[in-house]
């Protein structure tokens, strides 16, 4: 093998070696964003109370992306609470019944 394919070869893996350094630091920030969206998913009262800051700041910026983004919840957190914060906005009555059988444990 020449010498310059040797250089071009040497020149390509450093490249993807960057590029794997940089996916790797993507991943790694993107698993603690996950891990503290999990902390912060918290109760159904919790949930409740981010649902309704990201509807006001929705009603601001006219821009669902921009509202996670300034709640600092992302969005799979937002949509996966959603439902609860649906019941209790409708129907608080059933919210509350429901929250008589809430534990932590569940």
């Amino acid at each position: 093998m020449s010498l310059k394919k040797q250089q071009i070869l040497l020149a390509e893996a450093k490249k993807n070696e960057e590029a794997m350094s940089k996916t790797i630091a993507d991943l790694k920030e993107e698993r603690d964003s996950l891990l503290t969206q999990l902390a912060k998913s918290g109760n159904p009262h919790q949930a409740v109370r981010r649902y309704r800051k990201i509807l006001q700041q929705y009603k601001r910026r006219k821009n669902l992306h921009a509202a996670y983004k300034a709640v600092g919840v992302d969005r799979n957190t937002a949509v996966a609470n959603a439902p609860i914060a649906e019941i209790a906005i409708v129907a608080p009555q059933e919210y509350s019944k429901l929250l008589e059988g809430y534990s932590r444990q569940e």
